[in-house]
Parts: structure tokens; sequence; C-alpha cells
């Protein structure tokens, strides 16, 4: 709780500051942006690495394979990834850009699925 009201606070403060640089150097107002967004990120790295071993803790319990885990893994850092870029790129007015960061996300997170998609295919495959 403790990181979450840290780094919702530097999140709103960059952006006040921001918005106040924006007149002057839309440049520096972009770049603060991008600093704040990598310092939260920073910040929830030890959240991701506690949720992380409780989802390993769980697949080992219910006997999942690395296969289903390292998929939603996979898909939650696209997902990650592409949702930065695509903010990063709204923050410098370039809405097609986020368009594009945004649909490179989905269709990489579905490439990274395909494994899955596989073994459930040839699950139902067996029962047929």
């Amino acid at each position: 709780m403790g990181t979450l009201i840290k780094a919702a606070g530097a999140a709103v403060i960059s952006a006040v500051i921001g918005t106040a640089l924006k007149k002057n150097s839309p440049a520096m107002s972009l770049l603060l942006a991008i600093a704040a967004a990598g310092a939260v990120l920073t910040m929830t790295a030890g959240a991701a690495v506690s949720a992380l071993s409780f989802f390993i803790k769980l697949a080992n319990a219910s006997g999942m394979s690395g296969l289903e885990l390292g998929t939603l893994g996979k898909t939650v850092v696209i997902a990650l990834i592409s949702k930065f870029a695509s903010g990063v790129c709204q923050d410098a007015g370039q809405s097609a850009a986020a368009s594009a960061a945004e649909t490179l996300g989905a269709v990489t997170a579905l490439v990274a699925a395909l494994p899955l998609f596989e073994s459930v295919y040839k699950m139902a495959e067996e029962l047929i």
C-alpha cells in the first residue's frame, strides 16, 4: 500500500510539473513523463516479484505446466510494454503511433499464446 501511495504521488507531481513545462518546453515535459513512468515502474518491481512468486507457488500446487505460467507471464509483460509505449506516443501527440503500439501488443500477445492454443487443440483432438 505504501508503494502505491508513493508511486501515485510521484505520478501526480510529475504530471503537474509536466503540465507547467509543456507550454514553454514540450520536449522537457515529455522527458519528465518518461522519467516519471520509469521511476514508477521501478517502484512496482518489488510487488511484481511478490506476485510472480505467488503464481509460481500456485502453479506448483495445482500441477500447472510451465507452458501456462510462461504464457501468462509473457502476455502480461507484452501488455505492459505496449501500454507504456502507447502512453508515451500519446504524450508526444502521436496518436497513430500509439494505436500502432497497441495493435502490435495485441498481435504479439496472440503469437505468445499460440503454444497454449496448440496445447488446447491437441487436448480437444484427443477427445474426439
